[in-house]
């Protein structure tokens, strides 16, 4: 017993001091710099335009980390945003929707250093943003009857989207085999002239409730979110808003990988923290912003091309 009495006090004090090691680490930057800081990593990672625009952003993403005094200028993010609305507008009909909010991101920090006080700026825009954008999520999704019917996630979790084969495989007990039909069966349909023809994919019970079930999480968690940061005196919800958005992109992107939104919901995120919890909601964003590195592709796919070329 006193052997286990050991183990623990040592092991708490272990936990402990990694703890106070962070927070001594974290406090070494603002807010803004863990904004900036992951913003910078966002582009350099998830750009997608012609291989020069690419080039580019990455070449002044790196010169941004390393020279960061530059990030907090006018010119710096103006130069940013300039690049990004070229590249974005030659491929507009392809992009991600998150790329519009990318670029809507750095011309709020371009104009926010135009005034001596940016940091409210930032925080504002920050804020404002996250809201807006969940706000009109949950809007779009109510008023379209092929999601609030479910068939929406029915139709990712039986093969619509490979992403979800290994949650629906676990979570509803489709068969692997059979999601691999539908998606031949899927693939098959879009070559084929449009005709009002009816074709059948093979389903479960549990796919069903799994699709409501996910359909409502999303419009209340999406609700809640856009209340929480648009409503400032919103009560507990706007002092634990933070905690709800990082439970949304725990649990929605770790499974639909789309890690750049989750990078710049994390950047916009982490420039809003309140001062009064300022140290635990930067650490709390700093985990989310790890954690979703290991969902990566894009990340990796960079680590796996440096240790083929060392």
């Amino acid at each position: 017993m006193e052997n286990v009495r050991i183990m623990d006090a040592h092991s708490g004090k272990w936990i402990i001091g990694i703890y106070r090691s962070l927070e001594s680490i974290v406090n070494r930057f603002s807010k803004i710099d863990f904004a900036i800081i992951f913003t910078l990593i966002l582009l350099f990672f998830y750009t997608e335009s012609s291989l020069k625009i690419d080039l580019i952003i990455k070449a002044t993403a790196v010169v941004g980390l390393f020279f960061f005094r530059i990030t907090k200028t006018f010119w710096f993010w103006l130069f940013v945003s300039v690049i990004l609305i070229i590249g974005h507008s030659l491929i507009w009909y392809s992009i991600d929707n998150h790329k519009y909010l990318i670029t809507w991101w750095t011309l709020a920090l371009s104009l926010s250093f135009l005034i001596n006080e940016y940091e409210w700026n930032i925080e504002f825009n920050g804020r404002i943003l996250i809201g807006l954008c969940f706000l009109f999520a949950t809007f779009w999704k109510v008023i379209t009857p092929e999601y609030m019917d479910g068939s929406f996630f029915h139709y990712l979790l039986i093969g619509g989207d490979s992403r979800f084969i290994d949650f629906s495989v676990i979570l509803t007990g489709v068969n692997p085999e059979v999601i691999e039909m539908n998606r031949n069966l899927m693939n098959e349909i879009k070559t084929l002239p449009w005709k009002e023809i009816e074709y059948s994919l093979e389903s479960t019970h549990r796919s069903v409730i799994m699709a409501h079930f996910l359909t409502w999480w999303t419009i209340i968690i999406e609700g809640v979110i856009a209340i929480s940061f648009l409503v400032k005196n919103g009560g507990y919800l706007y002092r634990y808003r933070d905690y709800i958005l990082g439970v949304f992109i725990l649990s929605t992107y770790t499974v639909a990988s789309v890690i750049g939104f989750a990078w710049l919901i994390i950047a916009m995120g982490i420039s809003q923290v309140d001062e009064k919890f300022s140290i635990q909601k930067k650490l709390w964003y700093l985990f989310l912003f790890i954690i979703m590195a290991f969902f990566s592709s894009s990340l990796h796919d960079s680590v796996n091309y440096l240790i083929e070329v060392v």
